[in-house]
């Protein structure tokens, strides 16, 4: 699996769904509220099979967490936008060119950030992915 190429078509199914801020790692020193941030890895590799896992964590600055948990809806759920359906990440079969995955939400929690006002989802996403 090319990573790289990966984490590229994941941002861009994110940044389709959601009409908050999408970011690969962490967000950048201007990054305005809301936004999510996005990690993938590979957790393992047997013959032509590899398993990895997406970890999205949602942020809003304010105690109004209407934004992300709407995002984290789209995310999983997927949406129609002009009449196009755009489907979610659970369960979704992802189609590339040389790789075809699956996807599974494995975790979903509202977390609390103590003395503060900030919002925030996590989601883990397990991608079972096949080398064509």
């Amino acid at each position: 699996m090319d990573l790289n190429k990966l984490k590229q078509y994941i941002y861009t199914r994110l940044d389709a769904l959601t009409e908050i801020g999408v970011y690969d790692g962490k967000p950048t020193s201007t990054a305005t509220f809301p936004y999510l941030v996005f990690t993938v890895q590979i957790v393992r590799k047997i013959n032509t099979k590899e398993t990895g896992l997406l970890k999205i964590n949602y942020w809003d600055d304010t105690d109004d967490d209407s934004a992300i948990l709407t995002a984290s809806k789209y995310i999983k759920e997927g949406r129609i936008i002009d009449e196009v359906e755009l489907p979610g990440f659970d369960p979704g079969w992802e189609v590339q060119s040389d790789l075809f995955y699956r996807t599974y939400l494995e975790n979903e929690s509202q977390p609390t950030e103590p003395e503060s006002n900030m919002s925030r989802v996590l989601q883990s996403f397990l991608l079972i992915g096949f080398a064509t």
